[in-house]
């Protein structure tokens, strides 16, 4: 996946899953995409997105 290093609030950045079991995998009924990103402090932060 290659995404932005920055997204600014109101922005938006656009995942497209691919692969040979892409299709399968997000149409999967739990089915997940982990948003992740780091404070300027340095803290973590995860963020489940279900893809319907």
């Amino acid at each position: 996946m290659s995404l932005p290093a920055t997204v600014l609030p109101g922005e938006r950045a656009r995942v497209i899953v691919r692969g040979g079991a892409a299709g399968d995998c997000a149409a999967a009924p739990n089915a997940m995409l982990m948003l992740r990103w780091f404070e300027p402090d340095g803290r973590e932060f995860l963020w489940p997105v279900a893809l319907e």
